[in-house]
């Protein structure tokens, strides 16, 4: 994701990675352990810019990168959504899909969606990183 995101191949340089889910597990405001904050904390050290939605973590507990308080104002104009948890809150693909930037990339690492449902973002199911 970051090299590809570097090298310019999704449209992340200039917007933002909008990161969904950031609890270590679904369902809970627990951060201890989280894979999300590791990865927002390896993006936030090659400087991109970072927008998360959690409805159950609180924005103090993840001070180095803005807590968005609407899942659809994370994903709006962003380069990269990555779905980290196994629900879209209640949102649609087709939201994802209009929401971020033409050439822009959904990463689902629950292998949430289809790819037949993403018309302008491109799809990358976790497992298929090199096609990103």
């Amino acid at each position: 994701l970051i090299t590809n995101a570097r090298r310019g191949s999704i449209a992340a340089m200039g917007s933002h990675i909008a990161l969904i889910g950031m609890s270590y597990k679904p369902n809970s405001h627990v951060l201890d352990d989280s894979q999300s904050v590791a990865l927002l904390n390896l993006l936030y050290k090659y400087k991109f810019k970072v927008k998360w939605f959690d409805p159950l973590v609180r924005a103090e507990a993840i001070p180095q990168a803005p807590k968005v308080n609407a899942f659809v104002d994370c994903i709006k104009d962003a380069g990269v959504v990555v779905a980290l948890h196994p629900t879209l809150y209640g949102h649609t693909a087709q939201e994802i899909d209009e929401a971020v930037l033409p050439g822009g990339g959904f990463v689902d690492v629950w292998r949430l969606c289809k790819p037949s449902w993403f018309k302008q973002a491109k799809y990358f199911p976790f497992g298929n990183v090199k096609a990103i």
